[in-house]
């Protein structure tokens, strides 16, 4: 089983709740476990499979994938098992697992 480190993303200044949220990867886990030919991924979280889909910044310089707004599940998440606020440059770190082909599974 691949497991890589991550971090919360969330749109909004450091210390405020934000709008928004996702999952940051390190770019060597990137590059080493998605494909630039994929247009989305899914992401298993607490045994319910999201879609995300991995816009062209994925691919420069904002290796994120985020919540669709009406469908809050990354924030739910976060609301749960870590926070929704954090100081700057230190958001919460989780581990998410390559389980193949575009799918993976997020874990606290």
């Amino acid at each position: 089983m691949d497991v890589m480190q991550a971090s919360a993303y969330k749109k909004c200044k450091s210390n405020e709740i934000g709008d928004s949220y996702g999952i940051r990867i390190h770019l060597k886990d990137r590059d080493r476990y998605f494909n630039k030919e994929w247009k989305q991924i899914e992401v298993e979280i607490d045994g319910i499979t999201y879609i995300f889909p991995l816009t062209n910044g994925f691919w420069n310089k904002c290796p994120e994938f985020r919540e669709h707004t009406n469908l809050p599940v990354i924030r739910k998440w976060l609301q749960q098992y870590k926070t929704l606020q954090w100081e700057k440059n230190k958001p919460p770190q989780l581990k998410l697992v390559f389980l193949g082909s575009g799918k993976f599974r997020l874990l606290p």
